[in-house]
């Protein structure tokens, strides 16, 4: 088995085939959370918020995947031992500090299985099921140190935070006040937990807030906060202090530190209420979704399939010959490709990878620990842990 480079939509980039899909039916054997009893109905809380479907992430030096099965698959550095069961929908991953990675997993019952370093420093080498929260429909990291903390928003519109120093399975969480019934938490892990944004069902957008820590730092209460100037949004993603919110409509909104020009409006300057991004230069396209990453980085994802960057984007003098920084959204990826998912690893050197719409993965940026794909030299016993990835 050996990786070749290839040509998508006009960019030669490192590929990798994997299948991934939105995975149904039952998590794996003993490892999922049933959220009906027999014979008695929907047990509580019955499912309002879907369990969400994300089956590719980029952590710290490894990335992980999900096949057609419902297997998670990983490649690059070791953090952990990923669980072995079928029927996983979605996967995170996570930095509680430079030498501290975790990875998450969550199947289409609800359950979160967590694996690798917590922020205390130990080592789950096996997974360790949050049984507490309940059914999780989706999961964020934020935070750094005894700060640091996993979001976890229930099936129920409920966000849950567990310090990421105390996951244990009966770690219940504490409960975010001053929300509504929430239908998203912005995509994106944050140094801080100050920039996470909460979006409720009718569209209107909260940030979270700690509000009491202990004595050691561990957060103790969190709350929402209005965000103003937004409405109808159905998705969003933070790094650090800025942010980027799609509506329904399409449009992309964004506010905060401007200094690698990550807000798209031309400028470096700060903006502290939301402004609407210009993408008109690029033909005013639908925007599906969008990712702000912690190298000041910039993505959305059109409607039609179509990949557009602005910012720090890793590799924007390659992919476009575009000079850095670029303050204006720039096309890299023709919808042709149909890039359904992209994920960038929280690192200032980060590698990138995105889905695209035949099921293959393709990647680009930092590959040390060949969290891309393996090299044209690697050894057998490097690719064997590339489990049904088909490199091309």
């Amino acid at each position: 088995m050996k990786s070749t480079w290839t040509t998508l939509g006009g960019v030669t980039i490192l590929a990798a085939s994997l299948s991934l899909t939105a995975c149904g039916g039952g998590g794996g054997s003993g490892s999922s959370t049933n959220l009906t009893t027999s014979g008695s109905g929907p047990a509580q809380p019955v499912a309002v918020v879907d369990v969400k479907s994300e089956p590719l992430a980029a952590g710290s030096g490894y990335s992980l995947g999900i096949n057609a099965v419902g297997q998670i698959q990983s490649w690059g550095a070791t953090v952990g031992t990923q669980p072995a069961t079928n029927g996983w929908k979605s996967v995170g991953a996570a930095t509680w500090a430079s030498s501290l990675h975790a990875s998450w997993a969550i199947d289409s019952n609800g359950t979160l299985a967590i694996w690798g370093m917590d922020a205390a420093g130990v080592m789950h080498d096996q997974p360790v099921q949050l049984t507490g929260l309940g059914a999780v429909a989706s999961a964020r990291a934020c935070g750094t140190g005894t700060g640091a903390l996993l979001l976890a928003l229930g099936t129920d519109g409920v966000v849950r935070a567990v310090p990421a120093s105390e996951l244990s399975t009966t770690a219940k969480g504490i409960t975010v006040s001053g929300l509504g019934e929430i239908h998203a938490l912005s995509d994106g892990m944050d140094t801080t937990c100050g920039s996470v944004l909460a979006i409720d069902k009718q569209g209107a957008v909260s940030r979270l807030t700690v509000q009491t820590s202990d004595t050691k730092g561990v957060p103790t209460a969190l709350a929402g906060a209005a965000v103003s100037g937004l409405s109808n949004v159905v998705q969003a993603s933070c790094a650090q202090d800025n942010c980027l919110a799609v509506t329904k409509t399409g449009a992309v909104y964004g506010w905060g530190s401007n200094a690698k020009g990550q807000l798209g409006d031309t400028t470096l300057d700060p903006r502290s209420t939301p402004a609407q991004v210009d993408m008109s230069l690029v033909g005013a396209p639908a925007i599906n979704q969008v990712l702000v990453t912690q190298a000041g980085a910039a993505y959305a994802i059109g409607k039609d399939g179509a990949l557009y960057g602005w910012g720090a984007v890793d590799g924007l003098k390659v992919l476009t010959s575009s000079a850095y920084p670029g303050t204006v959204p720039t096309l890299l990826m023709a919808s042709g490709v149909a890039v359904s998912q992209i994920a960038v690893s929280p690192d200032m050197a980060p590698h990138t990878l995105i889905q695209a719409g035949d099921g293959s993965v393709y990647g680009w940026g930092r590959n040390a620990d060949a969290e891309v794909a393996p090299p044209a030299s690697a050894k057998p016993l490097l690719a064997s842990t590339f489990t049904n990835i088909v490199l091309k």
